[in-house]
């Protein structure tokens, strides 16, 4: 029978045993060092007070032997590993020193993963590659500041990596939590035709050339001043809709809105007995690449209580660029690169 390996680092935070422990960070803040500890079956971290054992399901310690309390496995490994956008938001929470081995430094954690949807530049093709276009940059990254002199927080990494992937970015980013609660309903206004990416190498979780998505949605646009948002002459309130920006500048000019889904919350925090219906709108905010019905992700956007009329002729979109137009209902054929 083959021994698996364990690794053993010290830990620099300390957790005295009357206090509520929870699972120990490594000192070294690093994407490298995350992988190298969820790819290890079993791992022992040294506090100050205790001692720390971590395999793939649980955490122990000498004051909890039989497990940490469930509120404090946010970071654990368990935890991480439970979903693909989990092990991304905690990885993109780290640094690289070259932020350009995004991809490469995380491909480990996709083999991990691996499933039989393609994997595209951080994320799973197959049908839940459209929800997996909702991620946005949060709006402070210290951790990346501090560790990485000489590359702004929310910057683009590289050309070659298609904007509409988290990789693209130096940036710690979130997905968007859909079916969070049982009484959510999650209408899909965009369908993703194809899906691909151009290799740098022969590793298809490796660095990139290129890559595009084919989608079909309804695309309008809006117009962003000094003044606020502005969509077919009307002003959008700022509590309307909110703008989660990646880019490191502001937000100016003729965009695009293309609508990828409406989720329905039920809250019933007033009426307890029939509840009142919260709908959110997702949108992905876009600008023109150069080719006609190609474009680049440059933001994600929120409104609540909002959606585009499909019957509001200067709303409708129907002089936006595409490869095809669907009409009304279905919207624009366009491509994501």
């Amino acid at each position: 029978m083959s021994q698996q390996k364990s690794t053993t680092r010290s830990c620099k935070q300390s957790v005295p045993p009357s206090r509520s422990p929870s699972p120990p960070n490594l000192p070294p803040q690093r994407a490298w060092v995350l992988q190298e500890r969820l790819l290890s079956p079993r791992t022992l971290h040294f506090s100050r007070t205790d001692i720390f054992f971590e395999c793939s399901q649980t955490i122990t310690t000498e004051t909890f032997p039989t497990g940490l309390p469930s509120y404090c496995l946010s970071h654990a490994k368990s935890t991480i590993l439970q979903t693909w956008p989990a092990t991304v938001e905690e990885y993109t929470s780290r640094n690289l020193t070259f932020p350009s081995d995004k991809l490469t430094s995380i491909s480990g954690l996709a083999r991990l993963h691996q499933t039989s949807n393609p994997y595209l530049a951080g994320l799973w093709g197959g049908p839940a590659l459209l929800r997996q276009l909702a991620w946005h940059c949060t709006l402070t990254t210290p951790r990346l500041v501090e560790t990485t002199p000489g590359c702004a927080p929310r910057a683009r990494i590289s050309t070659e990596t298609p904007t509409w992937s988290w990789a693209s970015l130096h940036a710690q980013v979130k997905f968007i939590e859909f079916d969070s609660r049982e009484e959510e309903t999650v209408e899909e206004k965009a369908r993703v035709l194809d899906a691909g990416t151009v290799l740098a190498s022969g590793d298809p979780m490796g660095p990139l050339k290129g890559g595009w998505v084919k989608i079909l949605a309804p695309v309008n646009i809006i117009s962003v001043t000094s003044d606020g948002v502005f969509l077919g002459g009307r002003r959008l309130e700022e509590d309307v809709m909110e703008v989660k920006l990646d880019g490191i500048t502001e937000l100016t000019g003729e965009f695009y809105l293309l609508s990828l889904c409406r989720r329905n919350v039920v809250d019933y925090s007033a009426d307890r007995e029939n509840g009142d219906i919260n709908s959110y709108s997702i949108y992905l905010v876009l600008r023109p690449e150069g080719r006609e019905g190609y474009y680049q992700r440059c933001e994600l956007a929120v409104a609540e209580h909002f959606h585009i009329p499909e019957n509001r002729r200067e709303e409708n979109g129907e002089g936006v660029g595409c490869v095809e137009f669907r009409g009304r209902k279905e919207g624009h054929v366009v491509y994501l690169v």
